[in-house]
């Protein structure tokens, strides 16, 4: 390989503030340079160190390549120093190298259409990698008052335990692992926020001053965001110490259409990174006069047969599916959905509100891993009633030639791509 082929990896290597590859122009701006400064230098009587070590011929090619070496490393020092100085990969490995950190977090929610105050959260988390996360929150709501939680989600024990000290009461979930994953970005884990971004467009927003401190900011609003964990449209920002390559500051707003807009603004800050911890801060202490208001929740695996159960529900309560799975609307539309769950005479198979939400929450959940998974999912629930046997309700590709799919009546099958074209065929027209 040439020597100014090993220059150009290394540029294609290099950290930059975006996604983008190095410029092909300016590489080859700087072989010309090269190349032009060499022959000139050819033609002009060498120097005493110059005659030294070109004496023989031998001595020519490592010449060359220290030369060469030499040349790399400045030109790669320029490009770092003319562009951002930050790559977001390495903060995420700077993150992934720390064992526990904390933060403080604070949360806006407005309704735009309504002249009522928002709704404000504050609050701290601790990480402690591979071990859990354990919140500490107060929630000032203009319509319910002030409520104080704590969170312990305990990795090693696949649980999450929610304490509310003023009621007396906590609650219990046991997790899969997909929904362990799903808390991390849920909780607002900075690790699990650079790693979606680095997933996404992204772009710089160059550098300045933030409490003393030099950062570099990045942003993105690329939908693909969103569509992890997070309903409505998302813009996210962080900014990271240009030395350490750690975050000090970022926001999230989004967007969200829940009984009209909703926005939520959170920000996190006040970051302490390799932060000393105590084992005992992860054994929730629950007092004996505390009480629970269920048992014991299980939270599903997001699967094909969860998917049906959340279907079933959905066709036993209301008769008819949403229209999405997800989208702008989706929460008006199962309020509206699960209205006659009010009336529990007519409902006696589920005595428990759990024994809706999460069937429901589940088959949300498994069309999101598909949406993630790149399975070209597709949903008509806007078309498909529960007595359409022979209509597609929801479909996925589980290889090159061959989807599955759940019909209307919630029997599913495994088809060909070609015969899933003709299955599509029969979907009828909107009204």
């Amino acid at each position: 390989m040439k020597l100014t082929d090993n220059i150009k990896r290394s540029f294609k290597n290099a950290a930059v503030s975006t996604r983008s590859a190095p410029d092909e122009a300016v590489f080859e701006n700087i072989r010309t340079a090269y190349k032009r400064s060499i022959e000139s230098r050819s033609a002009q009587p060498k120097p005493m160190f110059g005659r030294l070590f070109m004496k023989t011929s031998k001595t020519k090619p490592a010449i060359a390549v220290m030369i060469a070496v030499l040349m790399g490393a400045v030109i790669l020092s320029l490009w770092h120093d003319a562009g951002s100085g930050v790559a977001l990969a390495d903060v995420l490995t700077k993150i992934e190298q720390i064992t526990a950190y904390t933060y403080e977090i604070s949360i806006t929610r407005t309704k735009p259409s309504q002249s009522s105050p928002p709704t404000t959260s504050t609050g701290t988390e601790l990480i402690w990698r591979d071990h859990g996360i354990k919140m500490t929150t107060e929630t000032i709501d203009p319509n319910k008052g002030t409520t104080r939680r704590e969170v312990y989600v305990l990795l090693q024990k696949r649980t999450v335990l929610m304490i509310e000290p003023q009621k007396k009461s906590y609650r219990r979930y046991k997790l899969n692992d997909t929904m362990l994953e799903s808390l991390r970005e849920q909780a607002n884990d900075p690790r699990s926020m650079i790693e979606r971004m680095l997933n996404c467009e992204y772009s710089s927003l160059g550098q300045s001053e933030m409490d003393g401190i030099d950062v570099e900011g990045f942003q993105t609003t690329d939908p693909a965001y969103s569509m992890r964990g997070t309903f409505g449209q998302a813009d996210v920002k962080v900014w990271v110490d240009v030395k350490t390559r750690l975050p000090v500051r970022s926001e999230i707003l989004t967007v969200e259409e829940v009984d009209g807009e909703v926005r939520t603004h959170r920000v996190l800050d006040n970051f302490q990174w390799n932060v000393p911890v105590d084992a005992a801060e992860f054994e929730p202490n629950i007092p004996e006069d505390y009480t629970t208001r269920s048992r014991d929740i299980t939270v599903p695996a997001f699967t094909e047969e969860t998917a049906i159960k959340g279907f079933t529900v959905l066709a036993d309560l209301a008769g008819e599916y949403p229209d999405n799975l997800g989208g702008k609307t989706f929460f008006k539309e199962l309020e509206a959905l699960l209205a006659p769950m009010r009336d529990r005479k007519r409902n006696e198979k589920y005595t428990k509100l759990e024994d809706i939400t999460m069937p429901i929450g589940g088959l949300v959940s498994f069309y999101q891993t598909l949406v993630q998974g790149k399975k070209d999912p597709a949903y008509y629930g806007e078309f498909v009633t529960p007595k359409d046997a022979d209509l597609v309700l929801m479909r996925w590709k589980i290889s090159d030639n061959e989807y599955r799919v759940i019909f209307g009546d919630r029997h599913a099958e495994t088809v060909t791509t070609e015969v899933l074209k003709e299955l599509e065929k029969k979907r009828p027209n909107p009204i």
